[in-house]
């Protein structure tokens, strides 16, 4: 009985060993992040409340004009941008924008931006959209409809 109790470990060993090397010794190999082709946004929101969804036309639906400290902006990528050199824009000057989150998708990255309002002017806003990927390729988008109290 000794003998296959000793056995039985050694077995037992070398077959721990093989599942643990085999665990640690998996090469994951990532390739290059994909080609940036094309952007979108998916909603505007002021100060975490009034979410607004644009239609088919890049228009948001803004009843009143919105008051609070910040805008939310969630744009999806098809690809990966490179967050350096991409800038949303209002009337062609670039607002400065914070991250504050980045979710990945089956074909690229969501990125929630924020803005502070004081950086926007009031009234309709048009927002547009330019971004250069982080393995080449460019994209762009626009909404409008947006309403700030100034």
């Amino acid at each position: 009985m000794k003998v296959s109790g000793l056995i039985t470990r050694i077995i037992v060993g070398v077959l721990m060993i093989g599942i643990l090397n085999i665990g640690l010794s998996g090469n994951a190999e990532a390739g290059p992040a994909p080609t940036l082709t094309g952007a979108r946004f998916v909603y505007l929101a002021v100060e975490g409340n009034e979410y607004l969804y644009p239609n088919n036309r890049n228009k948001v639906i803004c009843p009143t004009e919105l008051d609070g400290e910040y805008v939310d902006i969630m744009v999806e990528f098809k690809g990966y941008p490179n967050q350096s050199v991409t800038f949303i824009r209002q009337g062609g000057i670039a607002l400065k924008k914070t991250i504050n989150s980045i979710t990945p998708t089956k074909n690229g990255v969501r990125t929630l931006y924020r803005i502070k309002k004081e950086d926007m002017s009031g009234g309709y806003i048009i927002l547009t959209l330019d971004a250069k990927g982080a393995n080449g390729g460019s994209a762009s988008a626009s909404v409008e409809g947006l309403r700030l109290i100034p």
